[in-house]
């Protein structure tokens, strides 16, 4: 049989074929947002102005205090800005539930308007998938291309209880103790495989968080990831965050120090411990899974306390790792323009250069996916 025929009979049973689940071709989903960092853009999808891809699921990981919560806040208020998205932020840790939460959320450039954010205070597993199932399930049935997009925050998957755990909290139970024989880990990686089947195909992205732990053991990595295998093998993406202090001497660029910390660097010097005075973490960034990138790319991003995020930390680390910046003479660096001139600077200047050097990173790439012509070359062969 002709295999352009077979191609036809095959396309013509697939269309006949009616399940609630089943779907041919690849979708047309391109929709992605920025983590609100350069540099982690540029780990995550090889670009600096994107992330994370609508129609996935990711886990943060990472330690107390690490940025979790907060990469997640801003990465949905980006969400917001470029794309009109919608955002429902299933609080399970019961952090941000109040005055000081919302001011949180806002302070993280979230718009907590009631048109583009819903805040829901959850505690089971299954609460929480059928909330996500709930929304979801209406949003496919009734989707058309004018709706927003839909991003779903659960802080955190870590917090969440079993049913059998909440009778034994707050239900019939209440105040007995008892094991769960891994119910919670079975339970959580059934859920995550269900939140990844239900935004498939769909301009919805969900951001779960979950916590890590240090490793007893005496090789492997220092951190042991929580809630069981599976969440990692059904989630769509995952990083792992951890944190070290952010001390003044951190900030090379001595006038972002100034505008920063200027108020308190005279009583820094004398009081506080001078340049080792904390101003903020350091949030280290670790891919751990993506099919958009190599895993075990990292970055640390510094974030000071007063500020937030600070969008191009990082950056310069990352170019040079690329090549795009690399050592000159004793206290310089250099790059060569796309006409061959070489652009010396110091360090402390990078910022004013951080803008132009990702466009040329950007051009460099566009170039790359671009076909190669090759030239054909006609031999001619002397005659005898």
């Amino acid at each position: 049989m002709a295999k352009h025929k077979f191609h036809t009979r095959v396309n013509r049973i697939m269309e006949s074929v009616k399940l609630p689940t089943a779907s041919t071709g690849f979708v047309n989903q391109d929709l992605w947002v920025s983590s609100g960092n350069y540099a982690m853009n540029r780990r995550w999808s090889g670009e600096f102005d994107k992330a994370f891809l609508f129609g996935r699921n990711y886990a943060f990981y990472g330690e107390s205090g690490s940025a979790k919560s907060l990469f997640a806040a801003t990465t949905a208020a980006n969400a917001q800005k470029e794309h009109g998205a919608y955002v429902v932020w299933i609080d399970v840790e019961h952090a941000t539930d109040g005055k000081t939460g919302q001011e949180w959320f806002q302070r993280a450039g979230v718009d907590t308007s009631e048109d583009s954010f819903l805040y829901v205070s959850a505690a089971t597993l299954e609460e929480i998938k059928t909330i996500i199932a709930k929304i979801t399930k209406d949003y496919r049935e009734s989707y058309s291309e004018d709706m927003p997009p839909l991003v779903f925050v659960v802080d955190s998957w870590a917090a969440a209880v079993t049913e059998s755990e909440w009778e034994r909290i707050g239900g019939k139970e209440a105040g007995k103790l008892v094991g769960d024989m891994g119910q919670k880990a079975k339970q959580l990686g059934d859920v995550i495989k269900s939140v990844t089947h239900l935004c498939a195909r769909l301009p919805v992205l969900t951001i779960g968080i979950l916590h890590i732990m240090d490793n007893q053991d005496m090789y492997g990595r220092k951190h042991k990831l929580t809630g069981g295998h599976k969440v990692l093998y059904y989630a769509s993406g995952a990083m792992l965050l951890t944190k070290k202090e952010l001390q003044l001497r951190d900030i090379d660029d001595d006038e972002k120090r100034e505008e920063l910390f200027g108020h308190v660097l005279a009583d820094v010097k004398n009081k506080m411990g001078g340049d080792r005075y904390t101003v903020g973490i350091i949030s280290s960034m670790e891919i751990i899974k993506s099919r958009v990138t190599k895993p075990f790319e990292r970055v640390d991003i510094a974030i000071p306390y007063d500020t937030g995020i600070d969008p191009y930390s990082g950056l310069f680390e990352v170019l040079m790792q690329e090549g795009m910046i690399r050592k000159g003479s004793p206290g310089w660096f250099e790059y060569v323009e796309p006409t061959g001139e070489v652009v010396k600077f110091r360090r402390k200047d990078f910022l004013s250069h951080a803008d132009h050097l990702m466009e040329i990173a950007g051009s460099i790439l566009e170039d790359q996916d671009e076909p190669v012509e090759t030239a054909v070359v006609e031999v001619v062969e002397d005659e005898e």
